[in-house]
């Protein structure tokens, strides 16, 4: 995989900053699953109360490309951690 570009690597720390500030409760953990590969990243979730899942972390991996902010609108955040039971 490509290196990110210093424009991808700044979206994506800044969006990892942003969420830092105004976590939610259903995200457990967000961000790089390894500090040298800033493009993948995990995602656990809780399971929902009253779910099949409930009680159980759901874990989630996904990639960015490495020049993310070429092709996403800047003001649309990245995470949509606006979770809802």
């Amino acid at each position: 995989m490509a290196a990110p570009s210093g424009q991808t690597t700044q979206r994506l720390l800044r969006e990892l900053k942003d969420y830092s500030k105004s976590p939610n409760e259903a995200l457990l953990h967000l961000g790089p699953v390894d500090e040298e590969d800033l493009l993948r990243w995990e995602a656990v979730l809780k399971g929902v109360n009253g779910s099949p899942y409930e009680g159980i972390p759901l874990a989630f991996f996904f990639s960015f490309s490495s020049y993310l902010p070429l092709f996403l609108s800047s003001s649309l955040p990245l995470l949509f951690a606006k979770l809802t039971k």
